[in-house]
């Protein structure tokens, strides 16, 4: 059997590589190939998630070893029930664990016929997108968030990795360039050789400059790690929905050009209720072109925010302080133990 494990790096399409491979399970199957996800909840579901891939990664050489087998035995089992022979696993979190994950590389290569997948971006293009992902977006640092030019010395170590893949795992690896003229899907399916459907829209599209500042803001108010899910649920976007622009809003409920058009067909009966309830309601001025100028519209919103905000700020207090008033009367209440 072959398995092809797709370690990263981060920020060279992975994303869109997964949703891809797991669109088109159907399809991969009918080529004899199967994706196997991008956790190993498929060995333990403690193994789920990011945390989960750092607590496999850290738990030792026989565990390690042991998630080797777990792996080898889904395989044999989906050939079982479907006669896949070739297999594919991906999770960019695995070229951060290079220092770890030998005993993993080393047991599979015993078991299968193993390919390391990894595409490299170029750093000028890769430093200031993985500040946005992980400074901001996914705030993985304890403490405040720093500038760039502070942290793209640390992501820079990053690149000296590829250097310890190479050496410990090129027997087994196969290096791709990531970059904007390459469809990252079409590649990746010519490396493991299967045919991947193309995805109808991009996936973790590069972020308005205004939604990374938000995060940024609401990141940096905590000492801890935050996920993007967070500023998701409690902030803004909770639907999934794009923001829209005050340009569009503005053209969608604004706009009044058109009344003349709308008009024309009907105007000859118009005109005749007119001169017979004797009212003349057609004479007036076009609004054609009195769509409100969209700075001073945005300047008018500030206003509003602004009292909007400090209203819900005395209120919050307001509730507040009822809420502990409550909760020391109901604390009174409670029987002695």
């Amino acid at each position: 059997m072959k398995l092809f494990l797709h370690v990263g790096m981060g920020k060279t399409g992975t994303s869109s590589i997964q949703n891809a491979l797991k669109s088109a399970e159907g399809n991969l199957q009918g080529q004899g190939a199967h994706y196997l996800g991008m956790w190993f909840d498929i060995v333990d579901p403690k193994y789920q998630g990011i945390q989960g891939v750092r607590n496999m990664m850290t738990s030792g050489e026989d565990n390690l070893v042991a998630t080797a087998d777990a792996i080898f035995s889904k395989m044999q089992a989906v050939k079982a029930d479907t006669g896949c022979e070739r297999f594919i696993f991906s999770n960019e979190d695995l070229f951060g664990h290079v220092v770890h994950i030998g005993p993993l590389i080393r047991a599979l290569a015993e078991k299968v016929d193993l390919t390391l997948v990894l595409y490299v971006r170029d750093i000028q293009s890769w430093l200031p997108s993985a500040y946005v992902q992980w400074a901001i977006r996914h705030k993985t640092q304890p403490g405040p968030i720093r500038p760039f030019r502070e942290e793209a010395l640390r992501w820079i170590e990053t690149y000296r990795a590829l250097d310890v893949w190479h050496r410990e795992f090129g027997e087994w690896l196969v290096i791709r360039k990531f970059d904007k003229g390459v469809d990252v899907i079409d590649d990746f399916g010519s490396t493991t050789g299967v045919d991947i459907p193309k995805l109808e829209k991009r996936v973790l599209e590069r972020a308005e400059d205004a939604e990374v500042l938000l995060r940024a803001l609401y990141n940096n108010r905590f000492r801890h790690e935050v996920f993007p899910d967070r500023f998701n649920r409690f902030v803004i976007n909770t639907n999934r929905q794009a923001v829209p622009k005050l340009e569009d809003v503005v053209r969608t409920y604004l706009d009044f050009d058109g009344a003349d058009e709308a008009i024309a067909p009907y105007l000859d009966d118009l005109k005749q209720v007119a001169d017979r309830i004797g009212v003349d309601f057609l004479g007036g001025a076009s609004k054609s072109g009195s769509t409100p100028e969209v700075d001073g519209l945005r300047d008018r919103l500030i206003d509003y925010l602004i009292e909007m905000n400090l209203t819900q700020s005395v209120q919050m207090q307001q509730i507040s302080g009822r809420l502990k008033a409550l909760e020391d009367k109901i604390g009174d209440w409670r029987p002695q133990r």
